[in-house]
């Protein structure tokens, strides 16, 4: 029980479950870029808000030296990830999310790096 409860962990801190609509300090991507950071084994934010059916352009910087990261969008149909590679380096993966509802994005190494976006 208390894996489940640590698995929740990170969405219960920007207010979200899996409904399709996003908690309200949900950060929303301006235009159809977003860049995220993976420093300290942990991303800069955990909550995304984006447009269905369009493109997201996600800039990945690892920042923790020697530590390898990867990023992974999932939920819908899509799976889509970078390679793992250690930081310092930067990464790029482009992800259309089809329809409106919740999707997930993770580090897949490391357990606690998961966060929530929302198509909306």
């Amino acid at each position: 029980m208390l894996g489940a409860a640590l698995a929740c962990a990170p969405l219960a801190a920007c207010g979200g479950d899996s409904s399709s609509s996003a908690p309200a300090d949900c950060t929303a991507v301006a235009g159809d870029a977003v860049t995220l950071v993976a420093r300290n084994i942990q991303w800069n934010t955990d909550c995304l808000k984006v447009k269905p059916g369009e493109a997201v352009h996600f800039t990945v910087q690892l920042k923790d030296e020697g530590v390898k990261h990867d990023l992974q969008v999932f939920g819908h149909g899509v799976k889509q990830q970078t390679p793992l590679q250690s930081g310092p380096a930067t990464q790029q993966l482009v992800v259309t999310l089809p329809e409106a509802g919740y999707y997930q994005y993770v580090c897949t190494i490391h357990a606690n790096m998961e966060g929530a976006i929302y198509a909306q």
